[in-house]
């Protein structure tokens, strides 16, 4: 089917002096001269014309799109009503099951919310399925998979449950030339008691992955087994080291790979 916001180009490179919206299916089809209408419509077959009323991307507003990009979760204390439809939230505990390594410093104002009350279930996925690319039909319960109201939509899905979090507490001493950096692991299993003396390892063996950057040139990549890795006086003038630099370290998982990383600025 041709895409309604297929433009020409045009022979003039410019810029808006004012934001400006993407253009959705429907404002263009309405305010689209009578050929252009009539020419649309008639390149569809007949299954994409019955498709067309179900199409939400076509005829949703901007806002109603879901968004891309990454999603953090929160656990919220308190929800107090401002106005209708309208709620103050306070106690936020930012950054739930691991999504604090995601997260930017601010998100803007009109991020979509979604409240985890139980409704949303989560698909569950055997571990031979993920990276596998699936596909879904989505459509009234009332009606049949047949029915041309159903969108197909496909996805691969890389199994985050299985994911390490990112590491915590990222520091650094001096030993003479040598930098000492240190961390402290964290658990998807099993984490949350205050009176273990030691984070679970939810792992059959501790590994990390060490990266150090120059910007975005990659100037180190070590594994190591411990929670603690030096970056000798050696390596640093074998890799050119100096100025500001980035630490990034990773928790290995068997099942998974590499986990979120903690990333650590620090100058040399």
């Amino acid at each position: 089917m041709k895409s309604p916001n297929q433009k020409k180009p045009v022979a003039k490179l410019t810029s808006t002096s004012t934001p400006c919206g993407s253009q959705l299916g429907a404002a263009w089809i309405a305010s689209a001269a009578p050929r252009v209408q009539k020419d649309f419509l008639k390149e569809l077959t007949e299954d994409e014309l019955r498709a067309l009323p179900w199409m939400f991307e076509f005829w949703a507003m901007e806002h109603q799109l879901p968004p891309e990009g990454d999603w953090r979760t929160w656990v919220i204390l308190g929800a107090d009503l401002v106005a209708p439809g309208r709620y103050e939230l306070s106690g936020r505990l930012r950054g739930q099951l691991g999504s604090d390594a995601l997260m930017p410093a601010q998100w803007p104002a009109g991020s979509y919310f979604v409240l985890l009350d139980g409704t949303p279930e989560q698909i569950e996925l055997a571990a031979s399925g993920r990276n596998t690319l699936q596909y879904f039909q989505i459509g009234p319960a009332a009606r049949p998979y047949s029915d041309y109201s159903y969108r197909k939509l496909s996805a691969a899905f890389a199994g985050n449950g299985l994911r390490p979090y990112a590491p915590v507490h990222l520091a650094q001493k001096w030993d003479g030339a040598d930098l000492e950096f240190s961390w402290i692991r964290r658990a998807r299993l099993d984490g949350a008691s205050w009176d273990l003396a030691e984070i679970p390892l939810s792992e059959t063996q501790e590994r990390y992955q060490v990266k150090i950057f120059s910007g975005a040139q990659l100037l180190r990549l070590e594994e190591v087994h411990q929670a603690q890795w030096r970056y000798s006086a050696a390596m640093q003038a074998l890799d050119g080291a100096q100025g500001l630099l980035e630490l990034q370290v990773a928790q290995l998982s068997e099942s998974f790979g590499p986990g979120l990383r903690r990333k650590f600025r620090f100058t040399i």
